[in-house]
């Protein structure tokens, strides 16, 4: 498995436990903070902006680090790129993943190295910047009238409010649509702010719903520490920790908790899909098709799903172990149904 995380803070910073980044040195500490990210709550300046670059789609937010702060707390990097200790139950700090470069790169798509020396590249799909005015309308109204075309797989956020700083996750569901080959999210805002703009320039209130398509996940990477970040804060509403003590151990947070249960799954949830597409289709050549279970075990984790095989294929096996020929190294385990 893949193992994601969030940096320290001497890696953002430099300090006495690692040397800063190149990232960081040469793209400075501050982050853009994504549509998606301020609609489910996370803070978003109206002051700093990344590479002082005046304009909705620049402007930087809060995001976590797993460094200990003060009383218990954990430290954050604010807009303006600069170190805090913060309580652990606010949900308007936000997301930026990190997993070592070489875990990652087999799998990325549009590798390049910038001038400065840095690895950018895609890798997963979440939502991120919203549509302009004119399709959250068009959107809207196929909706309305049941013409979108709708998916048995959600995201998978926390339903609750920024304020409720006692209360657990809960989950709440976004059902992902289709208009045009492009999937989308309908998501109704739970901002920090109660009136807030988002990129494409619209002004919104809380509760109200916002179509934001997926799309892929930019990062950035410093190929010689062999470490990766996303370029955006991609993700907010979740707490660090509730309203427990933070003792520095970052893989017993409720964040780390949520990361490996929903967030990387739905990072790569179409990809897995994808390859049990391409499974399926090369079986279906077979007559008599037969409904079976799959436990798919894979670098993200493990999901079951159910789909059609060959009766003729499994019909004398217990069970059939197949190696899926991608770049992912996926496995699919093909359990034999009782007939």
């Amino acid at each position: 498995m893949i193992h994601f995380t969030f940096l320290n803070s001497d890696q953002i910073l430099g300090g006495p436990t690692s040397k800063q980044l190149k990232i960081f040195e040469k793209r400075g500490t501050k982050a853009v903070v994504s549509d998606y990210a301020i609609t489910l709550g996370g803070y978003v300046s109206t002051k700093f902006h990344m590479e002082n670059q005046q304009s909705l789609s620049n402007r930087t937010g809060w995001y976590w680090t797993k460094t200990l702060g003060k009383d218990n707390q954990a430290c954050a990097i604010n807009p303006n790129g600069e170190l805090r200790s913060c309580e652990t139950y606010g949900r308007y700090i936000g997301i930026r993943l990190a997993v070592a470069y070489s875990e990652i790169k087999d799998i990325a798509k549009n590798i390049m190295k910038a001038d400065d020396g840095i690895i950018e590249m895609d890798c997963g799909v979440l939502p991120n910047r919203a549509e302009d005015a004119n399709t959250q309308k068009l959107l809207e109204k196929l909706y309305q009238k049941q013409e979108l075309k709708q998916f048995r797989s959600y995201y998978t956020i926390d339903s609750r409010k920024d304020k409720e700083y006692n209360k657990a996750f809960k989950e709440r569901y976004q059902i992902i649509m289709e208009y045009n080959n492009q999937k989308f999210i309908r998501i109704k805002s739970e901002p920090f702010y109660k009136e807030f703009k988002l990129s494409n320039e619209v002004n919104y209130k809380e509760e109200n719903y916002i179509w934001i398509p997926l799309t892929s996940i930019r990062w950035w990477a410093d190929e010689e520490a062999d470490m990766a970040i996303t370029k955006d804060i991609i993700f907010a509403g979740i707490q660090f920790n509730g309203r427990k003590n933070y003792n520095g151990i970052f893989e017993e947070t409720d964040i780390y908790n949520y990361i490996y249960k929903y967030l990387i799954k739905d990072m790569f949830k179409f990809r897995t899909e994808e390859i049990i597409a391409n499974n399926r289709q090369s079986y279906n050549q077979t007559k008599n098709p037969i409904m079976i279970t799959a436990n798919l075990e894979n670098k993200f984790g493990i999901d079951n799903l159910n789909f059609c095989l060959p009766q003729e294929t499994i019909q004398n096996l217990d069970k059939i172990i197949v190696q899926a020929n991608n770049d992912n190294g996926k496995k699919i385990v093909y359990q034999k149904v009782k007939k």
